[in-house]
């Protein structure tokens, strides 16, 4: 169901970006859930050239000691998501034009992780359809294990009741290599 996908690719999304900033690795934040002080904005390169990240250089323009997370609810702006698919493809592929201006061991790690997730559902996917279904079911579960109990801790602390991993992260590689492609021949200094 479309709404169970967007709440878990908000999740995703949202499990990395905090990560980071956990680790005094700030690279991202969602505008409306921002709270800026003004000398900070003032300060910032914003790259007006561009059609979204405003709230992206903001915190990045921040030093690690002044980036603050809260995840409780009460802190949250909470918005309707798309409605169609393509909507939510459109939206995507404007906002991941960011990255390409983050700093580049922002890129790196971020690329790592995508490129990690691509590698296990690749060889996960090979394992099943060459025959070796016990195994390739053996470490779907071992990977399951391993990051379930982390995963379900966050969903709770990001309200989540029922994040669905267990089939929309497989989804992850297809539906982000279609925003890729979207975003190959979409203006980068348009926005709607």
């Amino acid at each position: 169901r479309w709404s169970v996908w967007m709440a878990f690719e908000t999740a995703w999304v949202a499990m990395q970006y905090l990560g980071f900033a956990a680790r005094g690795e700030a690279y991202m934040g969602v505008g409306r859930n921002l709270l800026i002080q003004k000398e900070a904005a003032i300060t910032a390169d914003l790259h007006p050239e561009l059609a979204s990240g405003d709230d992206d250089f903001l915190v990045q323009a921040l030093p690690a000691n002044r980036v603050e997370i809260s995840v409780h609810p009460d802190a949250w702006v909470v918005t309707t998501p798309p409605a169609h698919l393509n909507q939510w493809i459109t939206r995507k592929a404007r906002h991941s034009q960011t990255a390409f201006v983050y700093p580049g061991k922002i890129q790196l790690k971020l690329s790592g992780l995508s490129f990690g997730l691509i590698l296990f559902y690749g060889c996960l996917s090979a394992l099943l359809l060459g025959g070796k279904i016990w195994l390739g079911l053996g470490v779907w579960f071992g990977y399951s294990a391993m990051v379930f109990p982390i995963r379900r801790r966050l969903a709770r602390k990001l309200g989540l009741s029922n994040p669905a991993w267990w089939w929309a992260e497989p989804l992850l590689p297809l539906v982000y290599g279609i925003v890729g492609l979207k975003m190959l021949f979409q203006s980068r200094s348009t926005w709607k």
